[in-house]
């Protein structure tokens, strides 16, 4: 394990202490808190290949379980040959990786879909072994894998589609869109070798890497891809167009009612680091709650920022500009 992915599993099994809860949703709220998401930040600044250019980065955190979904529109069959006729959530989790410098622009993105094993025995995908006609695990587990055309709506409740007629290129087998990752039923967990782990979206496949090896495969790009490569400015490919989509979406609903107290009503919200040459100041732009702290440029040192227990967070959406980009970006930020 390298110390990139050893960090941010460290952080994840540091977070399960925040609250008592163990639901799924929960512990995933806590595998995105300030705390792993300062660390994905840091060890992202110390590990990039341009880490000594990059002048300002961002990461925004957005709640998407259940808005928007994909509703199936070629007569898809599950793993046992049933029909879907309903409504599939795309994932719990989108992550969006946007890196320009000077000379460069590249973004990806990846989705990430959440379980919570029933015991403490790892599971295999998809976690929950149902064979019910339009079960949501099987339904996650065929959108994640095959991809089949279909249709995008805001909510369980919408009849007009957002986008209709999406089709993914099958790049690979099983295409790198989807990710699943799975935690234990309890908060302290030593039988597995992280408390959260991922697997490619394959029927009876094994939960073989870690959260943190996984997000590692996705900021350095240095092993298995994870998620594809994103145009979010021309918006000319079905992939490109799909995560757009997600992400305007996503802007129009507030966080459900039971989780406002955790994580507030906005459904965004936004870190960032600025290298000012020799330190990063970093940001947490909630409304409600800001933190700063200084870590030296391309060092190893830890971050002191103040702890936020405000809960879940599952789009993220992580920015970096190289020092000459910061004015010509800020420009563009402020247009009308």
């Amino acid at each position: 394990m390298s110390s990139y992915s050893k960090k941010v599993d460290d952080a994840i099994t540091s977070a399960t202490t925040l609250n008592n809860s163990s639901s799924e949703l929960s512990q995933l709220s806590k595998l995105l808190s300030d705390k792993v998401l300062n660390e994905i930040l840091h060890q992202n600044i110390i590990h990039r290949n341009n880490s000594r250019n990059v002048g300002r980065s961002e990461i925004s955190v957005t709640w998407i379980d259940k808005i928007p979904l994909a509703k199936m529109t070629e007569n898809t069959r599950d793993h046992f040959n049933q029909i879907i006729s309903a409504k599939v959530e795309l994932a719990d989790a989108l992550f969006v990786d946007i890196n320009n410098s000077s000379t460069t622009s590249s973004c990806s993105a990846f989705l990430f879909q959440a379980k919570r094993a029933k015991t403490l025995e790892l599971p295999v995908v998809p976690v929950y072994m149902g064979r019910t006609i339009n079960n949501s695990s099987l339904k996650e587990l065929t959108l994640l894998s095959q991809w089949p055309r279909f249709d995008l709506f805001p909510t369980s409740r919408s009849h007009h589609a957002s986008l209709h007629d999406i089709t993914l290129p099958k790049i690979s087998t099983p295409p790198p869109y989807g990710w699943f990752g799975v935690c234990p039923p309890s908060l302290t967990n030593h039988n597995w070798k992280a408390h959260w782990m991922c697997s490619q979206a394959v029927y009876g496949s094994e939960f073989q890497f870690t959260m943190g090896e996984l997000l590692e495969f996705f900021y350095l790009k240095n092993s298995i891809q994870v998620g594809e490569h994103v145009d979010l400015i021309l918006k000319a490919d079905a992939w490109s167009q799909l995560i757009s989509k997600i992400l305007a979406i996503a802007k129009t609903y507030s966080t459900p009612t039971s989780y406002i107290s955790a994580h507030g009503e906005e459904r965004t919200k936004i870190s960032r680091f600025i290298n000012r040459n020799s330190y990063v100041m970093m940001e947490n732009i909630d409304p409600k709650l800001k933190h700063f702290g200084n870590l030296s440029a391309g060092k190893s040192n830890s971050l002191n920022l103040a702890e936020n227990n405000k809960g879940k967070f599952p789009v993220i959406k992580y920015e970096s500009w190289s020092s000459n980009d910061i004015e010509e970006h800020d420009m563009i930020q402020r247009r009308p």
